[in-house]
């Protein structure tokens, strides 16, 4: 759903959201630059009223079983989840 047609159906689930799931693929680095603005998209459409600090956020790196395609490094990953 990360295409921008599907955008009015993803900004119905930004509402009192609870839990974020942001997952990046270790093989395509676009995907792993794109998680910033995963996150300005959730912070605009949820308002300046919205507690961020309240919101249990998980990232998880994908596909990193394939070892020879990885382009992003559990470090980096670790760093930017901090």
């Amino acid at each position: 759903a990360g295409h921008p047609f599907f955008y009015e159906v993803r900004n119905e689930f930004y509402k009192d959201s609870q839990g974020v799931l942001l997952v990046y693929d270790v093989g395509v680095r676009e995907s792993f630059e794109a998680l910033d603005s995963w996150l300005g998209e959730m912070k605009q459409e949820m308002g300046s009223q919205a507690n961020m600090d309240s919101i249990v956020f998980i990232v998880c790196a994908n596909k990193v079983d394939l070892t020879k395609r990885r382009v992003v490094d559990e470090g980096e990953g670790r760093l930017w989840a901090e």
